[in-house]
Parts: C-alpha cells; structure tokens; sequence
C-alpha cells in the first residue's frame, strides 16, 4: 500500500512539472498579456489622431464655406457701379461736367428779394455802423486832409468832399477795395472763393460718419466756399456757416440717401 501511493505522488509530480506550466511557460504568457496591452493603446491612438486630423479638416471646411457665403451675400446686397449711377443718376457727375458748371456760374444780385431790417430802437448797436478803409489809417487821410485844406487856403468844410465817417466833424476818401479778376468774392470783411468738394466720408444729420459713395470717373460734388478775413477789416468776424444736403451713402451693408453736414457759405458775423 506504501508503494503503490509514493507512485501516485510520483506520477502526480512528473504531471505538475510539465512544460506547458514550468517558469518559462509563465514568463510567455506575462510577455503575451504586454503586447496585447501596447497594441491596444496603439489603436486608441491612431483612433484619436485621426479623429483629431477628420476635426481640422471639418473646421477648415466650415470656415471656407462661411467666406464664401458672406462674400456672396455681400454682393448680393451692394448693387453694382452701374445700378447705382442708374438709379441716382442725377447725383453723380463727371469731372468735365462739374468742371462746365462751374464755367457757367455767373452773380448777379437779386435786389428785389433783399428786404431793409428796421430799425432797433432798444439796441441800436446791432445795426451795421462801421467803415471800410483802405490800409491806410484813418488817422493818416485825416491828417494828409487837413495839411492839404491848410496849405489851399480853404478853411470851409462845405468845400471838401461830403463823404463822411460815422463821427461828426471828420472826413475821409470811402476806397472800394480793388476787383482782382478772380472768383473772389468781396462782401463786407469776407472774401470768399466758390469750390467744389467731393468728400469720401461725411458725418450725417444723426452724428454717424458714413461713406460718400464715390466712383473713379464719377463723383458726388458739393458746392462750398473758402473762406478768408479781409486785410485790416475789423467791422466783423469772417466765418463759415455749414449746411445740410442730400447725398448717395453706403451705410450698414446698404445704399441710401441721407443729409450729410458740409461747409457752406462764407458768412461775416457780427460780435462773433
């Protein structure tokens, strides 16, 4: 009975020492189980990558459609050089056009429209009381008139010229100032010159800065003055007053006709 079980145990030793699970069959399968671990997250990367790469490619392809649609609808609403002179004609001209009617311009005075204020009987110093003179001083031709009155042998005023100053008793030569050829225009202390302007930008009558819609060969010209204060005039201010007119503009993705703010005439203020 002794033997027959110690050659049970032998046998059941020679079986647990088989190949398949001695040290070297355990080291296999520990080496098995690593690759099958860096292989899965091998394609868990490449997974990533590409879904980040198919991202990229998604993104840019949005972005370049949305251009494209913008730039569309962008044309879509701004009409086209020729629709706009089509559809406003009357705003636009050529430089030769505006070059004509700035040759045609002629003055003349209007004396059936110009009414005669009354006179303020409680502020009788707003009315219009000064002089012009030429750029000699007053004090000078008055002193040059009575050398020449003494030296006559005329002693009556009644006899010297009777253009007389706004002070009693003293009296002068009134000189026109001089005519130069040019378009210069001389009203009281102004001398104003007519232009023309035609201004890519201009401020509205609600305050925003808008585009003037100007093309190469055709403009939007505004008439308008340059304004200068007459040499040794003193009666009153030279200025210039602006003014309100209608213009083409490009504003909020849209054409439209609006009032912009420009320089107008030349204006001599008083007590300015």
């Amino acid at each position: 009975y002794t033997q027959g079980a110690e050659a049970v145990n032998t046998s059941l030793s020679e079986v647990t020492r088989t190949p398949d699970f001695g040290p070297i069959a355990t080291s296999k399968l520990k080496m098995g189980k690593d690759c099958s671990s860096n292989r899965i997250w091998m394609i868990l990367a490449l997974l990533f990558m590409t879904i980040c790469i198919a991202l990229s490619v998604y993104l840019v392809y949005v972005k370049i459609i949305e251009e494209d649609n913008s730039a569309k609808e962008e044309e879509t609403i701004t009409p086209s050089e020729k629709e706009i002179l089509d559809r406003y004609a009357s705003y636009f001209r050529s430089v030769e056009e505006q070059r004509q009617i700035e040759n045609s311009n002629t003055r003349s005075v209007l004396s059936n429209n110009v009414k005669k204020a009354p006179v303020d009987l409680k502020s009788p110093a707003r009315g219009c009381s000064f002089q012009c003179f030429n750029r000699t001083s007053f004090q000078g031709i008055r002193k040059r008139e009575a050398m020449a009155w003494k030296y006559s042998g005329r002693s009556s005023v009644t006899q010297r010229p009777q253009h007389r100053s706004s002070n009693p008793g003293m009296f002068h030569n009134v000189v026109k100032r001089q005519a130069t050829g040019s378009m210069d225009v001389n009203h009281a202390c102004c001398i104003s010159t007519p232009l023309s302007s035609d201004p890519s930008t201009a401020v509205t009558d609600w305050g925003a800065t808008v585009t003037v819609i100007q093309f190469g060969s055709w403009r939007q010209f505004f008439p308008t003055e340059d304004c200068r204060q007459a040499p040794d005039c003193k009666g009153c201010t030279c200025g210039q007053q602006n003014v309100y007119t209608p213009a083409v503009i490009f504003v909020g993705g849209t054409v439209n006709v609006s009032l912009i703010e420009i320089p107008g005439c030349c204006k001599c203020y008083n007590n300015l």
